[in-house]
């Protein structure tokens, strides 16, 4: 009714030797309600949660369109002027 083909449900959660566990499921709500259509956890250090955050973009955005994410790249560009 909503038009919401699927959802993400994750969390972050530090552990007991100062690093942090995220994890997410990418859940189907339309075609076969409660299927997961990918899932995955990384533990990790608080330098890297970042990246963690581009990755999980990343597989989710694949899954979804079957494009590969663009996430955890680094964009730059060039802007020439005269003066």
């Amino acid at each position: 009714a909503l038009g919401i083909d699927s959802v993400v449900v994750g969390r972050v959660q530090p552990s007991a030797d100062g690093q942090y566990v995220v994890s997410y499921q990418l859940v189907d709500v339309a075609g076969s309600p409660g299927a997961v259509l990918a899932q995955s956890e990384y533990k990790i250090s608080n330098k890297w949660l970042r990246y963690a955050a581009h990755t999980a973009s990343d597989e989710i955005f694949e899954k979804l369109t079957g494009i590969r994410g663009a996430f955890r790249t680094r964009i730059a560009y060039v802007v020439v002027t005269n003066g």
